[in-house]
């Protein structure tokens, strides 16, 4: 599996959540596509997915934003930081201005 892409519905109800262990050891996941109505994500999800690029969340998500395949959960009008993918690369990171919080 090299790409994931959660649906908005299953059987006509809304995804919201994710159970904690959902991405355990999917270490040939590069690319994750989440739901705009998805609550409660945090890094430790992500933990084995060493291959992981980029994790999308559509604009009009009212919990989180991703910004060049980077987490960020929304808070008030701020970001905080949930994940940045293992393959992303970054050898450095510039911070958005509307950063709160880093985990």
């Amino acid at each position: 599996m090299d790409k994931l892409v959660i649906p908005e519905e299953i059987d006509g109800k809304k995804v919201t959540k994710l159970d904690g262990h959902i991405f355990f050891e999917a270490g040939l996941l590069t690319e994750l596509w989440l739901p705009s109505e998805i609550e409660d994500l945090y890094g430790e999800m992500f933990i084995q997915c060493n291959a992981l690029e980029a994790i999308y969340v559509p604009e009009e998500s009212s919990y989180y934003y991703s910004r060049d395949g980077i987490l960020y959960r929304k808070i008030g009008g701020w970001l905080e930081l949930v994940k940045i993918p293992s393959k992303k690369g970054i050898v450095s990171f510039e911070m958005p201005f509307d950063i709160l919080y880093l985990d």
